[in-house]
């Protein structure tokens, strides 16, 4: 899914159009949670991306991907972009475990 935001990169439109794809593709609830690492430092952030789904694993598990990572970094410019990084992320995990379920997407 290419964003569809600004010039310079994705933007929250682009996140929740992201977020609304996730979970009509896998009915699934996406959410992610954003919070400071520490008080010395209120630039750096630690982000944390959860897509749920409904079925249950073999194992009696619900279906979930959990990605988590810090901001700045090296490889994104905004926490927009290291956001919208991290559900794409979460939206190709959740294609491969269907995949090995065998399980057909929506």
């Amino acid at each position: 899914m290419k964003w569809q935001g600004s010039s310079v990169g994705p933007d929250w439109m682009d996140i929740a159009r992201a977020m609304a794809h996730t979970e009509e593709t896998y009915t699934c609830v996406c959410s992610f949670t954003i919070t400071q690492m520490s008080k010395q430092n209120r630039q750096s952030f630690w982000i944390g991306v959860v897509a749920t789904t409904p079925v249950f694993t073999e194992e009696a598990q619900l279906l979930s991907v959990e990605i988590s990572d810090c901001w700045p970094d090296a490889d994104h410019k905004t926490l927009e972009g290291k956001l919208y990084s991290m559900l794409l992320r979460a939206d190709y995990e959740l294609e491969q475990k269907f995949a090995q379920l065998g399980m057909p997407i929506a």
